[in-house]
Parts: C-alpha cells; structure tokens; sequence
C-alpha cells in the first residue's frame, strides 16, 4: 500500500506542476554560479512535454518518451495538417488559427542536466536539482570545452584536447572543473531587448576549480541526486487523455464543425467527461495565449 501512494502522489506532481513547488527542479532568476555533478551513463538527458495543457503545466508526452499513444500529439498532428477531415484544404484563416495552437500544444524537448547552484559568497552549495534546457543552451554548455577557449580549459582540467571521450568531464569533475555562470533576464530587463527571456551561460573564471575540496562530502552529493525518471514518472496514456477532455470540455460530438474546434471533439469523443468547459472557450484560449 505505502509504494502504491507513493506512486500515486509522484504520479500527481508530474501531472500538475503548475501549483506544486518541485524541489528536484532548478530554474535560473537572475544571476547564478552553478556546477554540473557527475552521473552514470548519459550527462544530457532528454524528456519531452506538452506544455500548458489545462491545468497541467506539463506533461510528460508518452509517445515521444515511452512509445505509447498521446492524444495531444493527435490533436497537434491534425492541427498541423493543411487539409480537414474530409481531405479538403482548410481555409486561409483556420490554417493559420490552427497552426498557432499546433505551435503551443506540441511536444517539446528539453534537456536536464544534474546541478549544485554556489551561495553568492561561495562558501556553499545547494541540494542537488535538475536544470532543465533548452537545444539552444545546453550547445553554450557544450560550447565551454569547445568553443576557441575549449581547448585551453581542458588543458587546465588535465586532459588532452584530442581526448573527446572525457572532454565532459571539465564540466563535472568533483577534482577540478568548471563553474557555469548562468545569467537570466526577461523581456525589458537591463540587457535585454529582445521580445523573449535570454539565457547566457559562460564559463566562471579563468581557472578550474573543485566541487566541495573533500572527497566525502563530493560523493555525498553525487549520491543525492534523485533519477530522473522518478522526478517525471512516466503517466499513462489514459491519463493523458483525460487531461486533455478535462481541458476541452470533454464536449465530444456537442463541439461546433467550425475552425479548429471539430478536431477537439473527434480527438476527444472517446475520452471519459471530465469538465464542464467549452471546447469553443478552451481552443480560444489555447489560440489566444499562443499570440
């Protein structure tokens, strides 16, 4: 019974991430110095969302990460597709309506790599998180050992530059490595005017440096750090389906043929009633905050 609930509740949290508080995760708010820890197999790990569905932050597609059906990736598939149902081409208008929310609701990847943020003084460090990226900003993480410095940082780390194999570890070595300066700002903030949050990451310091400087209190930390795949547990297809109704209405065949709204109701017409929204209300919203 207590593995069944705590399933359950690990379960509860991937589905809902909009209100819960997940400590595993890290997200960067201004101006950060953070170290990459060491971990069995892949440094760069992968999972892929659906994001602001309902009342579902995310969620864990299960086609993309497991293999299963996704009612979402169905939905975004004929959403994408520039003829109806019925073969004929979607008007102008309804194409590009369409498209907007294909956009919003469609699998998206990120990348997660295991992390220690520093306190501003460097004295300490925090519990290890997992920092969630982007393809653009895990390639300026990559970037550290091979950009036209890499070569030299890898020499102060001790290894060869010609040694692809173990080039990573100047990122991860508890012994010597290299801080990442991490600098985010939104839209209007001092240094960026761009329309879209920035992300620049940089290595800190000319020199490398140990993780903790004690061996035990290194392995102690490496130890801490929860898998990934407990931190997104893998959701059913049938949850996700309900997710999706929940959010649509669950208005099956009461749905309006017009725009993109008959592709609601044929996409959710099998899914369990699990709402009381307007599929008409909920594609208006997914297009509006898609603009």
């Amino acid at each position: 019974m207590g593995n069944n609930i705590a399933e359950l509740k690990a379960r509860l949290a991937s589905l809902n991430r909009k209100t819960s508080k997940n400590t595993d995760i890290w997200k960067p708010k201004d101006e950060h110095d953070v170290r990459i820890l060491p971990i069995a197999g892949d440094l760069f790990q992968e999972r892929t969302f659906h994001f602001n569905v309902g009342d579902a932050r995310e969620v864990l597609c299960p086609k993309v990460n497991f293999g299963d059906e996704c009612v979402i990736c169905e939905f975004a598939e004929v959403l994408r597709a520039w003829k109806d149902e019925k073969g004929r081409d979607k008007p102008e208008k309804r194409r590009k309506d369409d498209f907007e929310v294909f956009k919003k609701i469609q699998a998206q990847t990120k990348v997660f790599l295991p992390i220690v943020e520093r306190t501003d003084d460097g004295k300490s460090i925090s519990a290890p998180a997992w920092w969630g990226l982007t393809q653009n900003q895990s390639n300026q993480v990559l970037e550290v050992v091979t950009d036209t410095n890499g070569s030299d940082r890898l020499r102060e780390c001790g290894i060869d530059p010609e040694d692809s194999d173990h080039a990573v570890d100047a990122l991860t070595s508890p012994k010597k490595a290299y801080d990442l300066h991490v600098s985010f700002k939104k839209p209007g903030e001092k240094g960026n005017n761009k329309t879209f949050t920035m992300v620049d990451i940089k290595p800190k310091g000319l020199r490398p440096t140990p993780l903790t400087g004690n061996p035990t209190k290194d392995a102690e930390l490496v130890a801490e750090i929860k898998p990934l795949s407990e931190v997104f547990v893998k959701v059913p297809s049938s949850e996700v389906e309900k997710i999706f109704a929940k959010f649509m209405g669950g208005a099956g065949k009461e749905a309006p043929a017009e725009g993109g709204k008959e592709y609601a109701a044929k996409t959710t017409d099998k899914a369990e009633k699990a709402g009381t929204r307007k599929v008409e209300d909920a594609f208006d919203e997914l297009l509006n905050s898609a603009k």
